[in-house]
């Protein structure tokens, strides 16, 4: 069927419609996502971090929207990799000590695996 779902698929709702679907195919995880994180940024902007169990931490940015496209997609921005290739289970954002938030992304990011041990980045 056309609407099937098929592996595994980030999905940014708004006003209870999906906006956007982001598949393996479009860089997304190729394992399932265990936990979502955002990244607060100035006025208008928006990120967030994904785990997943592939093993990666993936930050996305959102593409500055235009007056054809009034709604901002994501894209990947960076993975991150756990060097033990566990599942990666849990995300966590710090934000650097002078709290002012700005255009870039900036922070720490910070995971939890299912060896138990916690990667920083």
């Amino acid at each position: 069927a056309a609407d099937c779902v098929t592996g595994f698929q980030l999905r940014v709702w708004r006003n209870a419609l999906v906006v956007q679907s982001i598949g393996q195919e479009d860089g997304g995880h190729a394992g399932a996502i265990r936990d979502l994180v955002a990244i607060p940024r100035a006025e208008g902007q928006s990120a967030f971090a994904s785990a997943s169990n592939d093993g990666t931490v993936v930050v996305w940015d959102a593409k500055q929207s235009s007056e054809s496209a009034p709604v901002a997609e994501y894209c990947r921005f960076l993975t991150l990799a756990v060097p033990s290739e566990s599942f990666v289970f849990s995300v966590c954002y710090v934000a650097p000590s002078h709290s002012r938030m700005t255009a870039h992304i900036s922070g720490t990011i910070l995971t939890g695996d299912d060896a138990g041990d916690l990667c920083v980045f």
